[in-house]
């Protein structure tokens, strides 16, 4: 079973349906069909791990393999994602279109911060309502079959599909330093059926940029417990005892360096949401919940 959007531009207002492999292979070349699903575990054994992330701390640190399978013609959005990410191509060709993260103004574009995106028309923009596309830097890469892009953390990004296509990515959470302690190993060739994925790691990353972008380096459980919420239902995810389990000193304020004592295990334990699940800013695309 995987899971298909019935548009091949991106609207994030519809929902995806589960369809049967089968029957997607049967639809899809006359359909907007637009499979984008997490690589069926069958089909990871056949994809190998691109060498460049085969050592120096990426394996511990992987959160999503995605398949993105069409008939061409798709559109994403304007938007950025939260993790790093490779993406590379199987069949076809897409054009990617970036904007570098630290451009003035651009932030203001992005006006759902659940999910990160812009409801700009990335075919004809308003420059009105987005003024700050006017004279914005970009840089385009085309992609073929063989070829992976790297899509830098929090990068704008919009992507199209120009003809039939399959493409293969691998997102991961971001890290500061390369560790080579394990670069000397030797070995065969590690297949992405070989690898993990640690979404404690990436709760983790997103707790500790919420607690950084507070003033004090520092938060309560008040403070958190209503920021930290589900992307799509608006859940609090945050409990007063997973609080207490992350605050090592049991002093009331949460730190990053607190944090980074807590073993991935325990993260996952009282944070079991998927981290694309989690906003860390309160914004969620349901309504707001009754107080």
């Amino acid at each position: 079973v995987v899971r298909v959007d019935a548009s091949k531009r991106e609207n994030r207002d519809l929902h995806s349906n589960d369809y049967e492999l089968s029957q997607f292979l049967d639809e899809y070349n006359n359909s907007e069909m637009y499979l984008i699903d997490t690589l069926p575990i069958s089909m990871q054994n056949e994809f190998p791990l691109p060498s460049c992330l085969a050592c120096g701390g990426y394996s511990t640190r992987f959160q999503d393999f995605g398949l993105w399978f069409s008939s061409g013609g798709t559109k994403s959005s304007f938007h950025f994602d939260t993790v790093e990410n490779l993406n590379c191509q199987v069949s076809g060709t897409k054009e990617w279109f970036f904007i570098n993260k630290t451009v003035d103004g651009l932030h203001e574009t992005i006006n759902h911060r659940e999910g990160d995106f812009s409801s700009v028309d990335v075919d004809a923009v308003d420059m009105i309502a987005f003024p700050h596309f006017r004279n914005v830097p970009w840089w385009t890469a085309v992609i073929r079959p063989g070829d992976c892009v790297y899509v830098p953390y929090t990068w704008f990004h919009y992507v199209e599909s120009l003809d039939r296509n399959i493409a293969v990515n691998i997102w991961w959470t971001p890290f500061e330093e390369f560790d080579s302690s394990d670069c000397s190993v030797s070995g065969k060739e590690l297949m992405l059926s070989d690898c993990v994925f640690t979404s404690g790691s990436q709760v983790r990353f997103y707790i500790s940029e919420m607690i950084g972008r507070h003033e004090d380096g520092r938060m309560t459980f008040d403070e958190m417990h209503s920021l930290l919420i589900h992307e799509h239902t608006g859940k609090k995810l945050l409990t007063r005892e997973g609080f207490a389990a992350f605050d090592g000193n049991g002093d009331g304020f949460l730190t990053r360096d607190e944090l980074d004592e807590v073993e991935v295990k325990i993260i996952e334990e009282h944070i079991p949401s998927p981290p694309g699940e989690i906003n860390t800013y309160g914004a969620s695309a349901a309504e707001e919940e009754p107080h």
